[in-house]
């Protein structure tokens, strides 16, 4: 789910700065691995704390006690559920925005037509995964 939403965040930096994009957001790969990482373990830390233990602690958040076999956390679910909505949204925008882009003719440089394109072809590949 995050990495999709990284990739998410990754297309519309592309999308965004056409020109510069391959020269310029050379690192940029390597902060969103480490926002992704960041975003996943704040995730887990905060379903680790709101499950209760077996010290007679309960769930904070959770429709099931801590021996029970189903676990349901809306905290972690209503967070999965916004980025999953919020990708698939930014997805279909960015798909769009792109091909409109690509059927206009204002786009003059070979570098801009190729990240256009590159945009398009990967957003049409990404979209039916999300």
């Amino acid at each position: 789910m995050s990495s999709m939403f990284m990739m998410c965040v990754e297309r519309y930096a592309a999308s965004k700065h056409l020109n510069s994009y391959e020269e310029s957001f050379k690192n940029f790969g390597n902060k969103l691995a480490a926002g992704h990482m960041l975003m996943v373990a704040l995730l887990m830390i905060t379903l680790v704390t709101m499950y209760g233990h077996e010290g007679g602690e309960t769930a904070s958040c959770s429709m099931s006690s801590p021996k029970g076999k189903l676990l349901h956390n809306p905290v972690a679910g209503v967070v999965l559920f916004s980025m999953e909505g919020s990708t698939i949204a930014a997805f279909v925008f960015l798909l769009r925005k792109n091909e409109k882009r690509l059927n206009c003719a204002t786009i003059r440089s070979l570098t801009e037509r190729y990240q256009v394109s590159e945009n398009v072809r990967m957003i049409r590949i990404m979209l039916p995964v999300v």
